[in-house]
């Protein structure tokens, strides 16, 4: 069975954090493949513009 834990504008340690809840409700795997890098390219100059960190969620889900 493949579970998909992905969502739109996440960005390190947010991918982390959702892995390690579900280790720690004892959900079990035998792999896991996190692929990693675009939001945080694509996403970081947003924040920039903000003057916030790039390492942020993105600021476009934030401010409204």
């Amino acid at each position: 069975m493949t579970l998909c834990f992905s969502h739109e504008g996440y960005k390190q340690p947010q991918q982390l954090l959702v892995l390690s809840y579900f280790l720690s409700i004892g959900q079990p795997f035998d792999m896991v493949m996190n692929i990693d890098g675009f939001n945080e390219v694509a996403l970081g100059g947003i924040n920039d513009r903000y003057g916030w960190t790039f390492r942020c969620p993105a600021t476009s889900t934030l401010i409204r």
